[in-house]
């Protein structure tokens, strides 16, 4: 018998419609010194947003079974009106809590600085008031039956977690920033005929601040793009606020317009089918609808809705996706098509 090899490296470089070139690399390592120990290290690098990961997993710690794990992080993300640098640690434990479904416990500290453009308007963006350290405990709960994780054609997954962030009041936690943040999400696969796919994914999200304070801006949600509404650009479906913008000193004399500020909720369903194209060569096609918004209430009148069609390559850096998203009941402003290029799975 010989062991097979527990290690992999995959880097790979792409153009998105969001981020323009991507580099992408990752190197994975499942079986630490032969002791069954996890060791992933991971790299994003792109014009508009990056990120850098390294996480390893003890999955049973003193041969129980718990598994510890721990990471280290940072990101950033250029948004319409502030760029975003986030970075800190985590450690994690998990525990089976009955059939297909495992209960873990985060611990997070990280730190956060939010660079303003220019022409930002600084009462609508309150730097000073997202700024600095948030430790928070995050409760999360998976229940996972599919028939595959990285192509599944039957099963259910579902996720749900709820984050907890203190400033030593109510949760006694410390940091800068005070705020529940919550989401759920429900996947669904089913093979109809021959080799199509019925995929569906349904997720909801909050965020609230116990103190009564406004919850930090950049916490806030906003959908569209390859990730949520595939019709519509990257965070511009959801809660808009009048700004003053421009570069004239005399801010009663910019020009005032409507800029994607983020909503304390958000709820979003995708469905598609997926067909294979080329089977030989892992190119799947897909047909898709969305449907969602992003706000501080949820009304049904206000979602917003598209449809679309693309294909998918699932080679041997990841899943290639190109799809093309047609908005409905589209505004002035909007696009009549939406072009998406990303690595990795949608749902």
């Amino acid at each position: 018998m010989k062991e097979r090899n527990t290690g992999s490296i995959q880097v790979g470089a792409g153009y998105s419609t969001y981020s323009n070139f991507i580099f992408n690399g990752r190197v994975d390592q499942t079986n630490l010194f032969g002791r069954g120990q996890k060791l992933g290290v991971s790299i994003d690098l792109s014009s508009r947003a990056s990120s850098f990961n390294l996480n390893f997993t003890e999955p049973y710690f003193l041969d129980t079974r718990w598994s510890v794990g721990g990471d280290a992080y940072q990101s950033r993300r250029d948004l319409q009106s502030y760029k975003e640098t986030k970075s800190g640690g985590a450690v994690r434990f998990g525990h089976p809590i009955a059939e297909y479904l495992n209960g873990y416990i985060r611990y997070k500290n990280d730190y956060t600085v939010i660079e303003p453009y220019g022409d930002t308007d600084p009462t609508l963006f309150p730097i000073s008031t997202v700024n600095g350290t948030t430790n928070s405990v995050t409760f999360i709960l998976e229940y996972d039956k599919r028939d595959d994780s990285f192509s599944p054609t039957k099963g259910f997954v579902s996720t749900s977690w709820i984050e907890l962030a203190g400033t030593g009041g109510q949760s006694g936690l410390g940091g800068h920033k005070e705020y529940t943040l919550g989401q759920t999400s429900a996947r669904y696969y089913q093979k109809l005929f021959w080799e199509v796919v019925f995929r569906n994914n349904l997720t909801y999200g909050f965020i609230s601040s116990p103190s009564g304070r406004e919850p930090p801006f950049n916490e806030l949600f906003l959908l569209g793009g390859a990730n949520s509404l595939r019709g519509y650009q990257w965070f511009s479906v959801g809660k808009k606020k009048l700004a003053r913008v421009g570069d004239n000193p005399n801010r009663a004399l910019r020009p005032e317009i409507y800029v994607p500020f983020g909503g304390r909720q958000k709820a979003y369903y995708n469905g598609e089918f997926e067909f294979p194209l080329i089977k030989e060569a892992g190119i799947k096609g897909v047909l898709f609808y969305d449907v969602g918004t992003a706000e501080d209430y949820l009304y049904l009148n206000e979602f917003r809705h598209n449809v679309g069609f693309g294909f998918r390559w699932f080679s041997p850096i990841g899943p290639l996706r190109f799809e093309w998203g047609f908005p409905l009941g589209r505004l002035s402003n909007e696009s009549p098509v939406n072009f998406e290029f990303s690595i990795g799975s949608p749902f």
